[in-house]
């Protein structure tokens, strides 16, 4: 508390801020998130823009091995087959809000304004690396889930406002990327440009409908707000607010496994849908929107599929039902070695697969039905550094609203994952839990 009391006034609160948060934010950032513990962060292959990075791929295996007869010329070397990808960066905000009243405390109750401030930031930060860990499980189309069923919405009816006394509730196919206090954008997936049923600014809210409570084993969605000119109904698209200009067919979220794990789809700048890029392709195992049950058959099949192609899979992420499940399939068998404690603060189960070990790891974040096999040595966190603050042309991080008695100061990180052989990797879809 010592180094804090030297804080005692805003100007050099900045300082506490930068010098005193900042350390412990990233460090809070990383930990609980195996995929921020088990992938690489690159800084060094950032762009001098500061807009993207470049990744080297290959095509394919070293293509300079023969076999030839005593005395017959040796063909000349061949390299491995390398394209070199740009990989655009996505930027990342938590503004923080701080009222006069609590800044005022400054230099005589600096104990309160230590507690204001800690809390924030923990907040902040926890926030932060729940949505963006979220997205690193999806497809940058910036969808979280779709509406299932529409309970308490007026029938769907449009301009209605809901408030904690009488909110909107509503049920999703898929609860796991929904908390309690996020700003969400229903869209109607009919409708080509994408018209927001959440209105901005409604209730004072920046935007959105807030959800306000849930139900996680019922997949109940509770909001407040106001709704747009589109009714909600079922099937529609649940973003979070203004991640997504559909209009405009532009996602600001970033990359994740969804987008790099594909069979037909554009990534990267290639077409993997042409024929000379099917190299480009991933090892993608549905059936056709119908689930089925977990086997270990199927799970070997999509990791012998990796290792034909030259990967290697060293973690399957899925969520915890499908982690039971799975459990209860290799342990008669005796294919379940031990469990591991990380020092990120998570465990994994170890799966003993033809002579290898690969960790289980259970995060909600991967979605329902579904299980990513992953060979971590082919992504990159491409990032152009740590999380910090934004600061003004004079350094400043906090930043007083005009008109308001209240300051802002904005966390921000600038940041993508890619993947550098995608053929090495798999997703395995359609799974009952």
């Amino acid at each position: 508390m010592a180094n804090l009391l030297a804080y005692t006034n805003l100007t050099s609160f900045d300082g506490a801020l930068k010098d005193l948060y900042i350390p412990k934010m990233r460090k809070q950032y990383n930990d609980r998130y195996p995929l921020r513990d088990r992938i690489q962060a690159d800084m060094e292959s950032i762009d001098p823009s500061g807009t993207r990075a470049y990744i080297s791929v290959e095509k394919g295996m070293f293509g300079g091995t023969y076999a030839r007869a005593e005395g017959v010329k040796i063909p000349s070397g061949q390299d491995v087959v390398l394209d070199q990808l740009a990989v655009p960066l996505h930027y990342f905000y938590a503004p923080i809000e701080i009222s006069g009243q609590v800044k005022s405390v400054t230099g005589s109750g600096m104990l309160a304004y230590v507690k204001a401030m800690s809390r924030k930031t923990k907040g902040a930060v926890t926030a932060l690396k729940y949505d963006t860990n979220h997205m690193y499980f999806r497809a940058s189309s910036g969808k979280l889930t779709n509406v299932n069923v529409v309970t308490t919405l007026s029938n769907g009816s449009t301009g209605t406002t809901y408030t904690e006394a009488s909110p909107g509730v509503f049920t999703v196919d898929d609860i796991s990327a929904i908390r309690v206090g996020l700003h969400i954008d229903i869209r109607d997936p009919n409708v080509s440009n994408g018209t927001m049923t959440a209105a901005d600014n409604a209730l004072g809210i920046d935007g959105g409908l807030l959800v306000i409570s849930t139900a996680v084993e019922n997949k109940i969605v509770v909001v407040k707000g106001t709704t747009g000119t589109t009714q909600i109904a079922t099937d529609d698209v649940v973003h979070i607010y203004g991640n997504a200009n559909t209009a405009a067919s532009v996602v600001y979220e970033a990359d994740g496994f969804g987008s790099g794990i594909h069979l037909t789809n554009t990534y990267l700048g290639l077409a993997r849908g042409t024929t000379k890029n099917y190299f480009w392709k991933s090892n993608v195992f549905t059936n056709s929107g119908v689930n089925r049950a977990l086997r270990e058959d199927l799970v070997a099949t999509a990791i012998e599929q990796c290792e034909a192609r030259g990967g290697h899979i060293t973690a399957m992420y899925m969520n915890p039902k499908l982690r039971n499940k799975f459990a209860e399939l290799i342990m008669p068998d005796r294919r379940f070695v031990n469990t591991r404690d990380y020092k990120g603060g998570y465990t994994s189960v170890d799966y003993a697969y033809a002579g290898t070990v690969i960790d289980i790891i259970t995060d909600t974040a991967a979605g329902a039905n579904q299980i990513w096999g992953i060979d971590e040595s082919t992504w990159l966190f491409l990032r152009q550094q740590d999380l910090t603050w934004l600061e003004d042309q004079n350094g400043s991080v906090l930043q007083k609203l005009p008109n308001y008695d209240l300051y802002e100061a904005t966390l921000a990180l600038y940041e993508n994952l890619a993947c550098g052989f995608p053929g090495a990797n798999f997703r395995l879809g359609d799974l009952s839990e």
